[in-house]
């Protein structure tokens, strides 16, 4: 008799306070939003504020970038005029783990969120 093997392990254990102290640190606004455009593309501040949607307030976009460079997951080399905002590899490994966070919030959303609800996908 064949047996899975996934429906016989037990669930990994996870400490809440990870998720709670990640989303404190990283989960302010627009931090996502900036990590999503970078990840394609390095980006003068212009061009981040043409981007996003809705449209940040310009103190509000400085205040995230400038937790985002704290925070080792941007960088903002000064050099010159027209300087870019680039993603760093601490940045790009935090946006790969939020993608398949969101892929798997998608997926239970679809199952069990009604229909017109945020997160809810119709189909």
């Amino acid at each position: 008799m064949r047996t899975d093997s996934l429906a016989q392990a037990p669930p990994p254990i996870v400490d809440a306070r990870l998720f709670h102290d990640a989303a404190r640190r990283y989960g302010h606004r627009w931090a996502f939003d900036i990590i999503e455009e970078l990840r394609n593309r390095p980006m003068r501040f212009t061009d981040l504020m043409r981007a996003i949607n809705p449209t940040p307030h310009p103190k509000s976009l400085r205040d995230s970038l400038r937790r985002l460079q704290d925070q080792g997951l941007i960088a903002h080399p000064e050099i010159g005029e027209g300087t870019k905002y680039e993603i760093t590899a601490a940045g790009r490994d935090l946006a790969s783990v939020v993608t398949e966070f969101a892929a798997n919030l998608q997926r239970w959303s679809s199952v069990h969120q009604p229909a017109g609800t945020v997160g809810a996908t119709n189909g």
